[in-house]
């Protein structure tokens, strides 16, 4: 049976990487829509670098809906940042690494039908078959989920990348970047889809950075695919090297852990919310350490990171024999 996947981001680097390898890896995956959401950059840069990026994979068949615009409840104001324009815009204000782009005669069509309305066509097209790989801000799925009263009990399961089980920030000192870019919509989804969800937090991406040098031999000699991976996120890895960081690709992750649950080593069975009126806790996940509620959320603790590795040498490998012509 085909495993039905709408595939919701907000295209940066590493969410490309999770739409090539639930694309591209065997066996292969049936990828229903891409749904766009703000979040590492504008919607509109989002969208053109969904049709962009499905134009040299050569999958344009797969259609791109237009979502969300802004969180749920948007900052009224935007507050100064402390960070360094490296952290702030670290997919590069695009999205994708701010590089000139190879030129492409011409692009796929954005859809017409809204984002939200066609997530829902869609699980009650194939009610309990679709999973949700959500790769950005969850605004997209908390709409869907007030918009329809039976979109939850129709969707199979939701795949998130986002939040943290200890705290860990990356967009502010105790939040992280998706849970904080839309907490009422992390609220919502956690809420809602209870038993459904799966959670791979920041802690665990973290936790599986790899050293540099295993990316960048990664890249040499690739095919078609990877190559424009490799552009896109050149910038990324200066600034992972520049800031001392390992290389680490959260959505990539997240995708690899979909693909092959066997990656995952250890996981943790909770009930989990999300805060939303801390003045410096603002989108943290709350863990029911007293065990007082009903369990709504698996957590992904740790992972096999040589099992995870393989995946995505073997990803890289088909791209080069591909481009060869290799069986």
């Amino acid at each position: 049976m085909p495993r039905y996947i709408i595939i919701d981001n907000d295209a940066g680097v590493d969410d490309a990487w999770a739409i090539f390898l639930l694309l591209k890896a065997e066996p292969r995956n049936q990828v229903l829509a891409l749904t766009c959401v703000n979040g590492n950059t504008s919607l509109e840069n989002v969208c053109r670098n969904n049709l962009r990026l499905l134009a040299q994979l050569n999958e344009r068949q797969i259609p791109v809906y237009k979502g969300a615009v802004s969180a749920l409840v948007p900052p009224e104001k935007e507050s100064l940042s402390n960070f360094t324009s490296d952290i702030e815009f670290f997919h590069g204000r695009n999205g994708f690494g701010d590089v000139e782009l190879p030129k492409i005669d011409s692009l796929p069509q954005l859809q017409e039908e809204n984002a939200i309305n066609a997530m829902y066509r869609l699980v009650k097209q194939h009610p309990g078959e679709v999973s949700l790989v959500c790769c950005g801000p969850l605004t997209n799925i908390a709409l869907a989920i007030r918009m329809y009263s039976d979109f939850t009990e129709n969707v199979k399961d939701v795949f998130i990348m986002g939040g943290n089980y200890t705290a860990m920030g990356n967009k502010t000192r105790c939040a992280e970047f998706n849970f904080h870019g839309d907490p009422e919509a992390a609220y919502i989804v956690l809420q809602e889809m209870e038993g459904k969800t799966t959670l791979v937090p920041w802690e665990t991406c973290v936790s599986a950075g790899v050293p540099q040098a295993w990316r960048e031999n990664l890249g040499k000699n690739s095919g078609p695919c990877v190559s424009f991976l490799n552009i896109i996120e050149g910038p990324i890895m200066d600034r992972q090297r520049r800031l001392g960081y390992k290389y680490l690709s959260a959505d990539q992750l997240l995708a690899a852990i979909f693909h092959d649950p066997n990656i995952i080593e250890e996981t943790m069975c909770t009930h989990a919310s999300v805060e939303l009126t801390g003045s410096c806790t603002r989108g943290q996940i709350v863990i029911d350490h007293l065990n007082m509620n009903k369990h709504n959320t698996k957590i992904v603790k740790s992972i096999n990171l040589q099992r995870y590795q393989d995946l995505i040498t073997s990803l890289v490998e088909s791209d080069r024999r591909g481009a060869t012509g290799q069986p």
